[in-house]
């Protein structure tokens, strides 16, 4: 009897035994340990009614219709009925509530009778299943929520295949029709040379359609892995933004690319996989802002080297067409655009930042969105990197330090930052936005008898370019070096500039390194 009664106790919270015939609960209650007894709740001692204790009861159920088929079911006359008619025990579940606690409770019922008076008792094992209630709908929920997502998935892949057969086609269509074309004027040069220049644009587009469609596959198949070697931040940010401007001058789009100084551009991480993250995100940022918009890359390191590892924050923002709020929570979601009709015209398999976030969450990274209709998007990454050993150190440059130079640029975060890099290599630094301006702090520090020994002047100023700054500055008898800061090729210029006057080009953004090279080079100096 004593394992009989432990047995039931480790899953019972309360056993009731009960005179069925003399409607009388006896004081043979058992009450799991840390468990309230629930007949002081109700009012009740024992011994006591037990059809009182069943009406009492029947109060905390939730649900009125099953409470009075709990009071019909659960009293003496049933029981003593269930009983005569041979059945001889039965179960069931109701929701309850005790005080502010909602919770199951499923009871099970033995009937015996006693041979020797002929009384009928009950034997009521009680156990609360609100745990697997909780469970089992946590169950339930994931499968709801699984088949929403198949469903999901499978109208999305329905929409793409819809989408894709036209992004697919229309390359392919215009990679046969000027193949066409271009057999039927085979002897025409130049219509044969437009035809192959309109296939090998198209050839491209289907090509990056392809290339989105596997690279999402190996990604979720977890057939990808990062590559770690060594790489140059600032080489790697000068190659993907000279890619972009090819875009954006087409656009005839403002494309900004600022870099917080000092930042530590000696990493370890796959370049290839951070170049098409951001080409991802600044692709589409060129796509959806309008021509003569405006597109801003900036890059920042968060926090100083930490055991081997700095984090890096990536800004892209633009002045764009925007997302509705809606559409972004289910920007990341593959083969999904946006349903606008202002983006109607523009060709996307709706898997770039599918890919881009997959790439994040591998790089152990975080990516941000915030969007606003007609005021345009702004994407925020924070990527860690380890560091290189050998950091490149900002000392001060012996034959520098004390001479002045002169910062020209309409920018003025790149003359803040331009000036700051200076003032570190050991120069003294002024700066203007203006060329003009420039031209008159040259005349007037010659006058003074503190001349500039360096000038670094951006190519395009608002009020003349910095090839017509340096033929103003050369009139003045002025040999000091002069840099054009430029963020295009220069090669078209190149030999103008020379011809004013010009001593050296260097590329934006601009780096440590680059300051410490260009000026050195430019006084014939090495390092």
């Amino acid at each position: 009897e004593s394992q009989y009664r432990q047995a039931i106790l480790s899953n019972a919270i309360a056993v009731y035994t009960y005179n069925i015939t003399e409607d009388t609960i006896y004081d043979e209650i058992i009450e799991q340990e840390g468990v309230d007894p629930l007949l002081p709740k109700m009012g009740l001692t024992v011994p006591c009614s037990y059809n009182e204790y069943i009406s009492k009861k029947s109060e905390l159920i939730v649900d009125r219709q099953t409470a009075e088929n709990f009071r019909r079911t659960f009293c003496t006359r049933t029981l003593a009925d269930m009983y005569n008619s041979h059945r001889r025990s039965f179960d069931t579940e109701y929701e309850f509530k005790i005080g502010s606690r909602v919770g199951y409770f499923r009871e099970a019922v033995i009937i015996t009778q006693d041979m020797e008076t002929g009384d009928l008792w009950g034997l009521t094992y009680v156990r609360d299943v609100t745990g697997e209630h909780d469970q089992a709908k946590q169950v339930e929920q994931a499968l709801r929520d699984a088949f929403d997502q198949a469903q999901h998935a499978n109208s999305a892949k329905t929409l793409f295949m819809s989408q894709m057969s036209h992004d697919i086609r229309t390359p392919l269509n215009a990679i046969l029709g000027m193949s066409m074309i271009a057999q039927e004027h085979i002897s025409d040069a130049a219509r044969v040379n437009d035809c192959l220049e309109k296939i090998q644009t198209s050839g491209h587009q289907l090509l990056e359609i392809i290339n989105n469609v596997l690279d999402l596959s190996a990604i979720e198949s977890g057939k990808t892995t990062l590559a770690s070697e060594p790489f140059d931040l600032k080489v790697f940010i000068d190659d993907t933004a000279g890619t972009i401007r090819t875009l954006t001058d087409k656009k005839r789009q403002r494309f900004v690319v600022e870099i917080s100084e000092g930042i530590n551009y000696s990493v370890i991480g796959d370049q290839a996989k951070l170049r098409q993250l951001l080409m991802n995100i600044l692709s589409n940022a060129v796509k959806y802002t309008p021509d003569g918009g405006e597109i801003h890359l900036s890059v920042k390191e968060l926090n100083p080297d930490h055991h081997g590892v700095c984090r890096y924050l990536f800004t892209v923002k633009d002045n764009g067409i925007g997302m509705s709020q809606e559409f972004l929570h289910k920007i990341y979601d593959p083969f999904v655009r946006a349903d606008d009709h202002r983006i109607s015209g523009i060709q996307g398999t709706g898997l770039g930042m599918a890919i881009t976030k997959n790439i994040v969450d591998m790089m152990g990274g975080t990516i941000e969105v915030q969007t606003e209709q007609d005021k345009g998007t702004e994407f925020i990454v924070r990527l860690p990197f380890r560091t290189q050993p050998e950091h490149h150190r900002i000392e001060k440059i012996s034959e520098l330090e004390g001479l002045k130079a002169l910062v020209v640029d309409d920018d003025f975060n790149t003359c803040d930052s331009v000036t700051k890099m200076l003032v570190k290599v050991g120069m003294r630094s002024e700066w203007t936005v203006s060329g003009k301006e420039a031209v008159l702090r040259a005349r007037q520090s010659m006058e003074l008898g503190d001349a500039f020994h360096a000038y670094i002047i951006d190519w395009r100023l608002p009020d003349m370019n910095g090839i017509e700054v340096t033929r103003q500055i050369r009139s003045l008898d002025d040999n000091t070096p002069i840099i054009i800061l430029t963020a295009y090729d220069w090669s078209d210029i190149e030999t103008e500039a020379r011809t004013a006057g010009v001593t050296a080009f260097c590329a934006k953004p601009l780096f440590m390194s680059d300051i410490r090279e260009t000026l050195m080079a430019a006084i014939g100096q090495k390092q």
